[in-house]
């Protein structure tokens, strides 16, 4: 799509508005910039002399919060958690007056991989290769058509919806978009509680409510946000609150959906280090879905690449990112702005 818009560009002689929060895609994209705060420019420069020297402090905290990526997380040989052993996720494809099947899309087609306690899987591909749907299937909610998902030794995916309900306290999700995955009606006191009352952690009504202060503490709010609603919020605290959901049960596995794709790079450092320093205080694990591989080097133990259904490279995050194997993953590498430093393009 960059290259799309600087083709058109060229040959067109337009001018382009480019709104992003991506840094990366700024430097290889754009001749000039002007960064906006709480509704005011509040700095316009040519976009190699803003990098070399930003006057704003915004715009210093902006560049100083891109992602290293010159360091990267070691395998770490834990116990397995999750393991998906030949899985497949096939949708029908009906046609004519009857919608008789005629065929069936391969959205998850025979995929394998572990999870180990405390270790962060980045699962990244392009969209409609199939990570969100594989992350569902993990959750039993879409069928399964073949192969095997265990949990702690237990196949899950056969599971019916009642026996299913344990399972729900310790495998967590958060979404990409928080606020489509809050009921609006209630306070953020309610929505961190839905979850302990549904699954009945069992508290009283106090510990309820000092759980839910020490879990908005965690997360870097204070008690104050428990009787807001989410649209008195923003979208990095919206985010904080989903993670403080997710915490509320003690899950042992949390399938992170792109959770900061629609953060600024400032508010996603920021969540993904609350992220880290929640697994290294809890011991929890995450499957991390995501398209950003910038965010990958500093986050993922190991990392699963995903075409098609398929997954087509897996392997530490260092193996990934600087010697990738697959046509595929090399692609995708080459297809991050050049100027993000830590990533082989070769």
């Amino acid at each position: 799509m960059l290259a799309l818009i600087r083709g058109l560009t060229r040959s067109r002689q337009l001018a382009v508005l480019l709104i992003t929060h991506d840094m990366g895609v700024v430097k290889q994209t754009a001749d000039e910039i002007a960064v906006m705060y709480r509704g005011e420019i509040i700095e316009r420069a040519p976009v190699e002399e803003f990098f070399r020297n930003p006057r704003h402090d915004y715009s210093r905290r902006l560049i100083a919060a891109l992602p290293d990526l010159t360091h990267f997380h070691d395998s770490c040989a834990a116990e397995p958690l999750l393991q998906l052993d030949d899985v497949k996720v096939h949708f029908p494809i009906r046609k004519g007056v009857l919608q008789r099947v005629v065929d069936y899309t391969k959205a998850v087609d025979g995929v394998s991989l572990t999870i180990g306690r405390g270790e962060t899987y980045a699962l990244v591909g392009e969209s409609g290769s199939g990570k969100s749907t594989l992350g569902r299937a993990i959750l039993n909610l879409e069928p399964v058509a073949g192969g095997q998902i265990t949990f702690l030794g237990q196949p899950i995916n056969t599971l019916s919806r009642r026996a299913m309900l344990p399972y729900r306290k310790k495998i967590q999700v958060v979404f990409q978009n928080p606020n489509s995955s809050m009921n609006p009606r209630l306070t953020v006191a309610q929505i961190i509680s839905e979850g302990m009352d549904s699954l009945g952690m069992g508290l009283s009504a106090a510990q309820r409510d000092a759980r839910i202060a020490a879990l908005l503490q965690r997360v870097q709010l204070g008690s104050e946000f428990s009787q807001r609603h989410p649209h008195e919020l923003s979208g990095g605290q919206l985010q904080r609150i989903a993670i403080a959901r997710a915490l509320a049960v003690e899950p042992e596995l949390i399938i992170c959906d792109e959770p900061t794709s629609a953060l600024d790079v400032s508010i996603r450092a920021e969540v993904l280090e609350l992220l880290q320093e929640l697994q290294r205080e809890f011991g929890v694990s995450y499957l991390f879905i995501t398209h950003d591989l910038s965010i990958v080097p500093g986050l993922a133990h190991r990392v699963g690449v995903m075409r098609s259904g398929k997954l087509v490279e897996q392997g530490s995050a260092e193996q990934i990112l600087t010697r990738p194997q697959h046509p595929y993953t090399q692609a995708l590498l080459s297809s991050v702005p050049r100027d993000v430093p830590g990533i082989d393009h070769a």
